[in-house]
């Protein structure tokens, strides 16, 4: 079954149905048994068996309760893998879910947390008019002849994000999001001059792998292919005073 199919294509020599097909009356339904082979970590497995129990499909085997069974013959697969694998682990597993405090917490920690790795090119050019007013000081209403060439900002950021949903729904799934990372800062050099005074040049900058953290919000949409729109608020710890900006990200999961 594939719930985005046209009417009666063929696939080899099995013939594709969508789950709405008529052809499948309520007796048909209850002697199927579906095996989900849906093997997108977006997809919400929870509401899509509990779409498909409201279609009137009453028994479902998802790819984990397949695994659970037929592991040795399908062998390890991306998540994928019998529970022998887990096993190994059992005391450090049982270890991290006794933080949790309540019982709610200990659910989203087992089943919906995840983790992403995501990466941050920026560019900004220099905000002449801040620029001016640091000078104001020193040179006072002359610094509205000052011309500035060059100053722009170059930032690359690469994190690693925790990622965990809030409202799961069978189109969006708003989700809540923060990590820590390594920043590249950089800045051009700046080139200043004011009418009737000698032009004053400031060398580039730049400081490496300094420390990011970043929290933030953003949902996933599920219109056919996977999108995503994200807001985080990031701090980079430079030298002298801290750096922050704030990336919104469109984007597409695979």
């Amino acid at each position: 079954m594939d719930h985005r199919t046209v009417a009666g294509p063929l696939a080899g020599t099995a013939r594709v149905y969508s789950p709405e097909d008529p052809a499948f009356t309520p007796e048909v339904k209850g002697k199927i048994v579906l095996v989900l082979a849906v093997h997108n970590r977006e997809v919400s497995g929870s509401s899509l068996v509990a779409k498909l129990h409201a279609l009137g499909f009453p028994r479902i085997i998802t790819l984990v309760e397949l695994y659970d069974s037929c592991s040795k013959d399908l062998g390890d697969r991306y998540w994928l893998t019998g529970r022998q694998f887990y096993r190994r682990f059992t005391a450090e597993i049982g270890q991290t879910y006794e933080f949790w405090a309540d019982e709610t917490s200990r659910r989203t920690y087992v089943d919906t947390l995840g983790f992403r790795l995501s990466g941050d090119y920026l560019h900004y050019s220099i905000d002449e008019n801040k620029f001016r007013d640091s000078f104001r000081p020193f040179f006072g209403n002359a610094v509205n002849q000052m011309s500035i060439d060059g100053g722009g900002l170059g930032i690359i950021t690469l994190a690693v994000n925790g990622k965990m949903p809030v409202l799961p729904l069978p189109v969006i799934t708003p989700y809540l999001t923060g990590g820590v990372g390594l920043a590249w800062v950089s800045r051009d050099q700046v080139t200043t001059s004011i009418t009737g005074f000698t032009g004053a040049t400031i060398p580039s900058s730049s400081q490496s792998g300094r420390t990011l953290v970043d929290v933030g919000a953003g949902v996933d949409i599920k219109i056919g292919i996977a999108l995503f729109v994200e807001a985080k608020y990031a701090w980079i710890f430079t030298d002298g005073s801290n750096s922050t900006y704030v990336p919104v990200t469109i984007g597409v999961t695979f």
